[in-house]
């Protein structure tokens, strides 16, 4: 299964007239999203990834939502493969300063979380490392909709 690109892909909906406020989330969390894709390319490396995008989020005010991790492995039931070389600091997982390779693939995946107000988002989109850029594999828009 290794390399075929199999993986997820969410969509995120609020069930009601967003206020003011879940707006902003929305906004916040879809601006995070799309300033990730924009990032990726061959030549960052996770850790330097994640740095970015979390002083990003505090640029916007919303770090303190935000759950540090911008990615997984690809794999089936659970069973992820890594995305990259698993000989850093933490065994059995990727290593955080591994530099990203053009053709590599991962899922790109966010995590959105504010609980004192009932509210979080997760994006989740298998990519392809470019060497300028990268590739998302569901072309669906990114946004969050009201129904």
């Amino acid at each position: 299964m290794f390399k075929l690109g199999l993986g997820d892909h969410s969509h995120n909906y609020l069930l009601a007239a967003a206020s003011e406020r879940q707006s902003w989330h929305a906004d916040c969390f879809t601006r995070v999203v799309a300033r990730c894709l924009e990032t990726y390319k061959a030549g960052v490396s996770p850790s330097s990834l994640a740095d970015e995008m979390m002083e990003f989020c505090e640029e916007l005010g919303c770090a303190e939502y935000m759950v540090p991790g911008f990615e997984h492995g690809i794999g089936m039931m659970g069973d992820e493969w890594r995305i990259g070389r698993n000989d850093g600091p933490f065994p059995f997982w990727t290593n955080p300063d591994h530099i990203y390779q053009p053709g590599e693939m991962l899922i790109c995946a966010i995590q959105y979380a504010c609980p004192e107000e009932n509210i979080g988002f997760r994006y989740e989109n298998p990519i392809l490392i470019l060497n300028g850029s990268c590739e998302w594999m569901s072309k669906f828009p990114l946004r969050v909709d009201v129904v």
